[in-house]
């Protein structure tokens, strides 16, 4: 079932403006924060800053994982694009599960909601790819 709604042409346009686009920039914001986090692994390495380097690269690739998968049907790919595609949804769903640890671990509670959205949605990309 999710498969084929992920292959619905009207599903994915409809998908990508509302939900796509939004997340993508809300993305790009965050991810200059995170990538300063990236930096800093050079000048002190914490554990803390590590993870939230490694969830900013893994996510970027979730990210590109996302709108492949949305611009192509799964039929339309090819094998070798198909795995990439999953392996890029895989680093996505990695790096929500490390920013929801890192949500819970700070006590950030408000923040767990939203990646926990975040996490389920990856999952079901992956199963639908």
């Amino acid at each position: 079932m999710i498969k084929e709604a992920l292959d619905n042409k009207h599903f994915r346009i409809a998908f990508a403006f509302l939900i796509g686009f939004p997340a993508t920039f809300i993305y790009l914001f965050a991810a200059i924060h995170g990538y300063v986090y990236v930096i800093s692994l050079f000048y002190d390495f914490k554990l803390f800053s590590a993870s939230l380097a490694a969830a900013t690269i893994l996510g970027t690739f979730g990210i590109l994982g996302a709108w492949l998968r949305l611009i192509k049907q799964s039929k339309n790919l090819t094998p070798k694009q198909l795995r990439f595609t999953r392996n890029s949804l895989a680093c996505g769903i990695v790096a929500s599960i490390i920013l929801l640890a890192n949500a819970i671990w700070a006590g950030s509670f408000l923040f767990g909601v939203p990646l926990s959205i975040l996490t389920v949605g990856g999952i079901l990309f992956y199963v639908g790819t």
